[in-house]
């Protein structure tokens, strides 16, 4: 399954434009709206006939629409707030189990500059059983960022 078809939401046929080339989906162009898309996440299968998804791949959708919506190069399709909805529902969505989603909580809550939440979030993420070492030091980076009040952007 891919990307563009967790973020399907038929919001229309506007387009990202942005030549950025670093981004982990650098084919966003490609995704109508996604950025934008505000109604529920559904997934189409075959035909164009929509069927509610697993928990966890919804939650995956949710989070990954929050984090295009905190690290898009292009302004216009940047949404602090939306991002925080998004990956709060995420996190809902898998118990407060995934490190990678509180960690994207964290960083929403860094973009719309509540420092705060952003650490107490960052923390929870920290204490995740079973983190990798990699990902143990980039979420510590950015832990110390937010105690910095400075957000972050990228995985």
């Amino acid at each position: 399954m891919t990307f563009a078809r967790h973020l399907s939401t038929n919001a229309g046929n506007q387009r990202c434009t942005s030549p950025f080339k670093g981004c982990r989906y650098s084919s966003l162009c490609e995704f109508p709206a996604a950025a934008h898309a505000s109604k529920p996440i559904t997934v189409v299968y075959g035909r164009g006939r929509a069927q509610r998804p697993r928990q966890d791949a919804l939650a995956r959708a949710y989070c990954d629409r929050a984090w295009v919506r905190l690290n898009c190069p292009d302004q216009a399709y940047r949404n602090g707030q939306q991002a925080l909805k998004d990956a709060t529902s995420a996190c809902k969505l898998i118990d407060w189990k995934d490190e990678n989603m509180i960690d994207t909580l964290a960083m929403a809550y860094a973009e719309i500059g509540d420092f705060d939440s952003a650490v107490r979030y960052e923390e929870k993420a920290l204490v995740i059983k079973g983190v990798k070492a990699d990902d143990s030091k980039r979420l510590q980076a950015h832990f110390d960022s937010f105690k910095q009040h400075r957000s972050v952007h990228g995985r």
